[in-house]
């Protein structure tokens, strides 16, 4: 079964993030000691940004490292979960 992952600036209308490989992506944010639920700030920017260069190019798979960073950009806090 495949994930969505979601994201919500801490006033809520979720937005989604195009994670290619939802179950990857989970993963490889937990070893980042970040799992998910959890909330993202300005302070997580250095690691998602880390995380985004070595992300790849995936071809025409968007970077949902990037995107995350781009979300905190705007709204400087968002939530971030799974939901199934």
């Amino acid at each position: 079964m495949s994930a969505s992952i979601l994201y919500e600036p801490i006033n809520p209308n979720p937005k989604s993030i195009d994670a290619w490989a939802p179950s990857s992506f989970m993963e490889t944010m937990q070893r980042a000691n970040i799992a998910l639920p959890c909330t993202l700030g300005p302070d997580n920017i250095p690691i998602l940004m880390g995380m985004a260069a070595v992300f790849g190019d995936k071809g025409d798979a968007p970077n949902p490292y990037q995107q995350l960073v781009d979300a905190i950009n705007k709204y400087g806090k968002i939530s971030v979960w799974a939901e199934y």
